[in-house]
C-alpha cells in the first residue's frame, strides 16, 4: 500500500482521485454534495470516508474516520460558478462560493502539498477589499450641499486565492493549462493552483 495519501475535496465522481491513484496515492477520504457523484464515489472508493459537506469536514473529524492527522495532498475542484463567464459571477455573493471552506481545511489539514482547479474565468474576476474609503468631500455651488467621493479597493479573485495560502504557510504557483496541452481537440483553459507548505 502506498504511504502517499490524498484528501479529495468537491470530488464529483472522482476523476482526480482516479488520476492520483495512476500517480501512486492513497485517497483516505473524499467529499461530495450532489447525490449522484455521492453514489458513484460510494462504488469507486469502498470504505473510504466521504463527507457530504465540506463545511462540516473538520481537521478533528478527518482524524476520527480516518486516523490520520495530515495527508501528502488535498486536492480539489472548488465550484466555478462565482466565477465561470457563463454564469453571472456573483464571486462572494453566490451560495457556491466555498473557497474559504477549502481554505480552512488546508489549515486544519495542513498537507504537503495543494492542488486546486477552477475556470479561466477566475483569473478576470475582481472583488472588493475592505470599505470603501472617502477620496473627496466638496461643495457644489449651487446647493451648497456635499458631494462626497468614495473609492472601493479592488483586487483580482485569484490573488486572494494566493493570498490565503500563503498567509497559511504555503508558496503557492497558479498555472492556466489548456486541455489542447494534454492531446484535447479544443482549448477549453483550466487554472491549477499548486501549493507546497512553506517548510524547509
Amino acid at each position: 500500500m502506498s504511504s502517499m495519501t490524498h484528501l479529495s475535496l468537491f470530488s464529483g465522481v472522482g476523476g482526480l482521485d482516479i488520476a492520483a491513484q495512476w500517480a501512486g496515492f492513497r485517497t483516505v477520504g473524499l467529499c461530495e454534495y450532489a447525490d449522484y457523484p455521492y453514489r458513484v464515489l460510494q462504488k469507486r472508493f469502498p470504505g473510504v470516508p466521504i463527507w457530504r459537506d465540506i463545511r462540516t469536514l473538520t481537521g478533528e473529524d478527518f482524524h476520527e474516520q480516518t486516523g490520520l492527522r495530515t495527508v501528502d495532498v488535498v486536492s480539489g475542484g472548488f465550484p466555478c460558478q462565482p466565477f465561470s463567464v457563463a454564469g453571472k459571477r456573483l464571486g462572494k455573493d453566490d451560495d457556491r462560493y466555498l473557497w474559504p471552506e477549502m481554505c480552512r481545511v488546508i489549515s486544519e489539514v495542513r498537507p504537503a502539498w495543494v492542488v486546486g482547479e477552477n475556470v479561466a474565468g477566475i483569473v478576470s474576476m475582481v472583488e472588493p477589499v475592505g470599505e470603501p474609503e472617502l477620496v473627496r468631500a466638496e461643495l457644489t455651488l449651487r446647493t451648497d450641499s456635499e458631494v462626497r467621493v468614495y473609492d472601493q479597493r479592488k483586487r483580482y479573485v485569484l490573488a486572494g486565492i494566493v493570498e490565503d495560502l500563503e498567509r497559511i504557510g504555503y508558496a503557492v504557483q497558479p498555472f492556466i493549462i489548456p486541455t489542447a496541452g494534454v492531446g484535447a481537440n479544443h482549448r477549453r483553459e483550466r487554472v491549477a493552483i499548486i501549493a507546497h507548505a512553506d517548510r524547509e
